[in-house]
């Protein structure tokens, strides 16, 4: 077992410096579409964060060789109907990931769709990221 831990910084950060009427976007060459990365509504994991961190420490295989805690940042756009766009782990090559971070991106794929986030009562894509520490259960 693995523990998880992770900040959802856009749940806790504080944004008092932003008008919260206001969202944040980019334009992504990549999907050619507008991505957001604050919104009214950011997307959610179902059950919330507990349940987030509960479903990735349960499906995780840590790796053996890996003795040590682990600290990751893991980026991907919820779509319009909760899906997962470009998982990433620190904006790296996807060709490029080592052993620990392509079982990230394994996990990432297995989790059931978020709830979309909402810019002014309209879903748009939304940019997620998330920092990660796993750590080794202790037994």
């Amino acid at each position: 077992m693995v523990f998880v831990f992770f900040t959802m910084f856009f749940f806790t950060t504080s944004h008092n410096n932003i008008d919260k009427k206001k969202c944040i976007k980019y334009f992504d060459e990549t999907l050619n579409e507008e991505v957001y990365t604050f919104v009214d509504s950011m997307p959610q994991y179902p059950g919330g964060h507990i349940e987030f961190m509960r479903f990735f420490g349960n499906n995780y295989q840590y790796q053996e060789q890996e003795i040590i805690q682990l600290t990751f940042v893991i980026e991907f756009i919820v779509d319009l109907e909760g899906n997962f766009i470009n998982p990433q782990i620190g904006g790296k090559d996807p060709e490029n990931l080592n052993s620990s971070e392509l079982e990230i991106i394994r996990v990432l794929n297995l989790m059931p769709k978020w709830s979309p986030g909402y810019c002014k009562g309209n879903k748009v894509l939304v940019k997620v990221m998330i920092p990660l520490l796993l750590s080794p259960s202790f037994r």
